[in-house]
This record gives structure tokens, sequence and C-alpha cells, in this order.
């Protein structure tokens, strides 16, 4: 049985070594035709991976442009922010100036309120005063003119002039014919 065993796998082995060496066209063709599809399957990828990698650089691109503009932005934004700061800082110094100002101009106007009335009752007084010294100085002036006798002055006696002048009813050629 070892025997038959042994034949039958020798005939089986004879078989399919003779049946390699004869040329098969099918075989050969399929052989050709999956080689050519693979180096164009090949070559298609290669042209898809340049694609991707041209594409992949120009999202890279667009990415690091987009970063720069955002770079450009914030800064743009943080002057902005300086200035609106500086704004603010300048505004709300303005409204403590102002509110500083408004209580200091408040009370020098009521102070001129209070002090204008007596301003004017001092003038008024002082003026009144004045006056007087004024009355005196003129009446003691006129008494010294009264007094001496008036040699240089023109025209009728100096005594009937002055009456005259004192007492305007009499006329003065009355007085100067006495």
């Amino acid at each position: 049985m070892q025997r038959l065993v042994f034949v039958i796998l020798c005939i089986v082995l004879v078989s399919l070594i003779v049946g390699c060496e004869t040329p098969d066209q099918r075989l050969t063709e399929f052989v050709t035709t999956s080689t050519s599809q693979q180096a164009l399957q090949n070559r298609e990828m290669a042209d898809v991976t340049r694609t991707a990698a041209e594409h992949h650089r120009l999202v890279v691109e667009a990415v690091e442009k987009s970063r720069q503009e955002v770079v450009n932005l914030q800064q743009d934004v943080q002057v902005e922010l300086r200035q609106l700061d500086a704004e603010r800082k300048s505004m709300a110094e303005s409204r403590r100036r102002e509110s500083l100002l408004v209580p200091v101009i408040n009370h020098l106007g009521l102070l001129l309120v209070a002090v204008l009335p007596l301003a004017l009752c001092w003038y008024l007084l002082h003026g009144l005063s004045s006056r007087g010294q004024e009355d005196a100085v003129c009446d003691m002036l006129i008494q010294e003119l009264i007094a001496e006798p008036l040699q240089n002055l023109p025209g009728p006696e100096p005594k009937a002039a002055i009456e005259h002048a004192a007492n305007p009813q009499t006329p003065a050629t009355d007085h100067a014919s006495n």
C-alpha cells in the first residue's frame, strides 16, 4: 500500500512538472497585463502623491499667510486698544478736572455774590466821606477868598461882586453905587 501511494504521488508530481513546462498563452498575457496595470497604477499613484504634495504645500502657505494676517490684525487691535485706553484716560482726567472745577467755580460765584454788595456799600460810604472832605476843602477855599480883599479882579468893587454871588437877587450895580 505504501508502494501504491508512492506511485500515485510520483504520477501526480510528474504530471505537474510536465504541465508547467507547456507554455500557456493566457498566463503570459495575464502576467503582462497585470504588470502593465501595476505600472500604470504606480504612475497614477505618483501623480496623485505629487498633486497631494502640491496641494499640501499650498495649504501650508495659505495657513502661514492667514497666521501672518492674524498677527497683523492682532497688532492693529493692540494699537487701537492703546489709543482707546489713552483716550479713555484723557476723558477720565478731563471729567475729574471738571468735577474739581465745578465746586471751586460755585464757591467763587457765591463769594463774588457775597462780596459785591459789601464792595458797593464800602464804595458808597467811602464816596460820601470823601465827598464831605471835598466840600470842606471847597468851603475853606471860599472863606479864604471872601476874607481877603480882591484886588486883582477886574470890574466893580470886589465886595459887591462877592455879595452878588452870595445873594443873586440884588443887582451888583446897586451895591456899587452905595
